[in-house]
């Protein structure tokens, strides 16, 4: 969709896509060319300027500088408590490994020997291959707390990053099991006034209720 001097620009919160909407449609659902998915294009706001604020007015398309959004927290989903018995039958695979080559070593040049070794080898393969693999899952998955709103990012090689103002926030849920309680992590999900669905699901963060007292406290 082209840009006309009667139209508003939004970034598209599921898709990150910029689209541009009449202004006639400001307050209203639209959908986004790009997912196909509507989300709801918010009236201007302006706000008021300092009385020492001089020069002249900015246009239209320049946006607020960064530094007036300060990042409050950021957190990654829980790794060792979400994958507890994985976690430690990791470790005794390598740990397991690395005493079977150096048993293989003491029986090196014996057909034994050479299976030891590569039996060894390959436990320790197995351990580091998951223990890396929820180590970066966990680092490439984000939920951002800003001084204005909630940022949640996903994806190793495609990002896709969802946002709610904490002024639109309409529901938040927590999804947490008996052992999710006892552990101290759970499923933090939120939805906005102009989504039906749950705009960000994230999954095993690390003590969630505080997360939610401190997105209720921003509203």
């Amino acid at each position: 969709m082209e840009d006309s001097p009667d139209s508003l620009r939004y970034r598209c919160p599921l898709c990150d896509d910029v689209v541009s909407v009449a202004e006639s449609l400001a307050g209203d659902k639209v959908e986004c060319p790009a997912c196909g998915r509507f989300f709801l294009a918010e009236i201007p706001r302006a706000a008021p300027l300092p009385n020492s604020t001089t020069g002249k007015a900015s246009s239209p398309d320049v946006q607020r500088s960064a530094d007036d959004e300060a990042i409050v927290e950021e957190i990654h989903p829980a790794v060792f408590r979400r994958h507890l018995l994985g976690f430690l039958l990791c470790l005794l695979l390598v740990a397991g490994g690395g005493a079977g080559i150096w048993f293989g070593l003491a029986l090196l040049g014996s057909p034994e020997g050479l299976g030891i070794l590569a039996g060894s080898g390959l436990a320790i393969l197995i351990g580091l291959f998951f223990i890396v693999k929820w180590i970066i899952v966990s680092r490439t998955t984000k939920l951002t707390l800003t001084s204005e709103r909630i940022l949640y990012r996903h994806g190793i090689f495609n990002h896709r990053t969802s946002e709610v103002r904490y002024t639109d926030v309409r529901n938040i849920a927590l999804d947490l099991s008996l052992r999710e309680r006892l552990l101290g992590y759970g499923d933090l999900s939120v939805s906005s006034a102009g989504q039906d669905d749950m705009e960000i699901v994230i999954h095993d963060i690390p003590n969630p209720e505080k997360v939610v007292e401190k997105i209720r406290r921003s509203q």
